[in-house]
């Protein structure tokens, strides 16, 4: 099977939830796989940029169709959707990864974000989803759960001594938590906290003078996991999703405490202490940084996040993709 990835919505200077996911699948999925990215095109302004990103899209799409049997578009934005589309236009089967519900106050891409729904909904021939809150978006569509994965060859524990208290990693934005780390940070100055993201809202955003603020990291983030005793995952039940980052810190042997937003359910996370508000969530994380129940929910959470692993969850999901 010849495989095309369309990810030209991917951009220099980090890595999102959907760009980790299509780099996984082309170096697990057992096809043939060709991937388009468009990350040397980037300039501004940002909406002249998007527009030549989608026409330079579509053009290659009219040209390459013939080459292929699948196309995946790695997002929702239009530079991966409407080239996806073009090709299943030509008759090559069209597998469109949507993983997110644009939030309500980013009016811009929600409006992007319908015109690709109204393509994905009606020529899709099936949608890769986060998990199974959003299948309701597509009730008549072969729907694949992909849930996410992590490269665990660099998760592992040692006997290091502790630096941080708590690590939080996410973009730096209100859909992360932001505003949430930020009260934390507030309500609780003794603690340590190492922050590792970069952002739209920049690492300025976070002020607290007991926060390391790392900014975006490499494989070096691993070493910052393995010094950090809890890892922490602020997003409020307004902005409902699960990011694969904080699994990455549960490999390295940190619980997680987050707050019990619905798509826990679907999750249903191992070694973590949920939070119904931000004062619970305080308190249960004084308790866990003190050590109760400490080690059995190191021991809890790292077991839970190594059966995340992308070498297995791949094969996985391709599995299901093609049966």
């Amino acid at each position: 099977m010849k495989i095309l990835i369309i990810a030209n919505a991917r951009y220099k200077g980090g890595l999102s939830g959907s760009d980790n996911i299509y780099l996984n699948f082309k170096k697990h999925w057992p096809a043939d796989i060709d991937v388009d990215e468009m990350m040397s095109y980037n300039y501004k302004p940002f909406w002249v940029c998007y527009l030549h990103r989608i026409l330079l899209a579509c053009i290659e799409a009219l040209v390459c169709w013939e080459k292929y049997d699948v196309v995946y578009s790695a997002s929702d934005f239009l530079m991966d959707s409407l080239p996806a589309f073009i090709m299943k236009l030509k008759g090559v089967k069209w597998w469109a990864g949507f993983y997110l519900f644009a939030p309500k106050e980013n009016w811009k891409y929600c409006i992007l974000q319908k015109i690709a729904l109204f393509f994905i909904r009606r020529f899709a021939d099936q949608v890769f989803i986060t998990n199974g809150s959003m299948k309701s978006g597509f009730p008549n569509q072969k729907t694949v759960e992909v849930n996410g994965g992590v490269d665990l060859g660099l998760a592992y524990t040692n006997n290091v001594k502790y630096k941080y208290d708590v690590v939080f990693v996410g973009r730096i934005h209100p859909t992360k938590g932001i505003v949430q780390l930020r009260h934390i940070a507030e309500l609780m100055p003794d603690l340590k906290i190492a922050v590792i993201g970069d952002g739209d809202l920049g690492k300025e955003y976070i002020e607290e003078r007991n926060c390391n603020l790392l900014g975006y990291m490499g494989d070096e983030r691993f070493n910052v996991y393995r010094r950090s005793k809890v890892v922490i995952y602020t997003t409020p039940k307004e902005h409902d999703h699960f990011s694969m980052a904080p699994v990455e810190a549960m490999a390295c042997g940190c619980p997680m405490v987050a707050f019990n937003i619905p798509v826990m359910k679907y999750i249903k996370p191992q070694g973590t202490l949920l939070a119904d508000d931000i004062l619970d969530f305080t308190y249960k994380l004084r308790k866990l940084v003190d050590g109760e129940n400490y080690l059995a929910l190191s021991l809890q959470a790292r077991e839970w996040a190594l059966s995340w692993d992308w070498k297995y969850k791949a094969v996985t999901i391709w599995k299901e993709a093609t049966t």
